[in-house]
């Protein structure tokens, strides 16, 4: 199991409530990474706040930021034709 920051309860009971595609991702990513990797959920970043950064120990600069993109029903769909 991943480590989580901060853990999975404490996310449930953030003032900004997650998203339930985000809830789905952090308990996808703490059942299927080992204790090896950090998933961070908002972390403060810099002046950014990404959804989600994976950090995996000894691997130094190594890091994957998640960010998520809102599209609603009227957004358009892109077409491969030109």
């Amino acid at each position: 199991m991943a480590t989580l920051i901060p853990s999975y309860e404490k996310v449930l009971t953030m003032k900004v409530k997650p998203e339930a595609g985000e809830l789905y991702l952090l308990k996808f990513l703490d059942k299927e990474l080992d204790s090896s990797f950090e998933v961070y959920f908002n972390p403060f970043m810099n002046g950014d706040r990404p959804d989600i950064v994976i950090m995996r120990k000894g691997y130094g600069d190594r890091h994957l930021v998640l960010n998520r993109l809102e599209f609603g029903y009227n957004a358009k769909k892109l077409s491969n034709s030109i």
